[in-house]
């Protein structure tokens, strides 16, 4: 994640008042339950900050607000697709407010991540934000909420089934970088292996179209060199597959067909075992037939002359 400059005075107390007790003293935190005289400057400083005047007068309240402030802001502001219209009216940060909401976005997500991540949840939930959004929108790179990163998954599950190997491996990427990382990481693992061994298969195919081994010794040679690299990935992805079938992660459905509808994660196990089955097999007969045609010369230059 990118260097965040330090923010201002103001927007470092309002990031505390969001963040919550584990980022105060707590006799800070009992002082601002205890009296009022605070609430209309943090109003201000919200308004002047934020772009928006809170009504909110108790510190849990506004708390909850400041956060939607943020997190909406967040997510809005990295969307790139059109907000639907049912969340025009949702409040968050101004536009103007758009950069120090993003370092103050990222700030939170270094200093109290395990809130964040907890205001997030709630959030999605209170707006029942996935419901607004389809396996193909555009969310960003940030991943704001919990169901910016399954959505993330099928784009990425989609990607490698139609061999847009490529554009999966950006996607897969941006998950690395997530406050979500670790939120399902059997799943991901398991994604990320299922692309590699894709990739090696590929490169298998591509090796053997460009140079095909003419003879039994040179089809060893190959095997020896980089032809054993998809077994080396399978073993890998089915060490995956076991660890994520006995994860609580299994989801009943991931996205991302190209036809839009759900399909789950065990779709994508048959799918990688089948493209690595198909290469194998194709070996296998190359191997059976060099081995064939090495036998049937033998078994020509052994026969007596007539």
């Amino acid at each position: 994640m990118a260097t965040v400059e330090p923010l201002p005075a103001g927007p470092r107390v309002a990031g505390r008042v969001a963040a919550g007790p584990a980022a105060a003293q707590p006799d800070t935190d009992k002082r601002l339950l205890a009296a009022t005289d605070w609430v209309s400057e943090a109003h201000r400083l919200t308004e002047v900050a934020l772009g928006v005047l809170p009504t909110e007068n108790t510190l849990p309240t506004l708390r909850r607000k400041l956060w939607q402030l943020v997190l909406m802001g967040e997510f809005v502001f990295d969307l790139l697709c059109p907000l639907p219209p049912a969340l025009l009216g949702v409040v968050r940060a101004a536009d103007s407010a758009r950069d120090l909401v993003l370092r103050l976005a990222d700030e939170l997500r270094r200093q109290q991540a395990t809130e964040y991540l907890e205001q997030a949840r709630f959030l999605a939930d209170q707006l029942n934000l996935a419901n607004y959004f389809g396996p193909d929108d555009d969310l960003g790179e940030r991943l704001t909420f919990g169901f910016e990163d399954l959505n993330l998954l099928g784009q990425v599950l989609t990607a490698v089934r139609t061999n847009d190997l490529a554009a999966a491996a950006v996607k897969l990427k941006l998950q690395k970088n997530s406050v979500w990382r670790d939120q399902g990481a059997a799943r991901w693992d398991l994604t990320e292996a299922g692309l590699t061994l894709h990739q090696e298969v590929n490169a298998a195919r591509a090796y053997l179209k460009a140079e095909p081994p003419a003879d039994l010794p040179r089809l060893v040679t190959a095997y020896a060199g980089p032809l054993h690299l998809p077994d080396a990935a399978q073993r890998r992805f089915e060490a995956a597959v076991a660890a994520y079938r006995h994860s609580p992660e299994a989801l009943p459905t991931a996205t991302g067909r190209p036809d839009g509808a759900s399909a789950n994660l065990e779709e994508f196990i048959h799918d990688c075992r089948t493209q690595y089955a198909n290469l194998a097999t194709e070996l296998q007969q190359r191997l059976l037939g060099r081995w064939k045609r090495r036998a049937g010369r033998r078994r020509a230059s052994s026969m007596p002359a007539s």
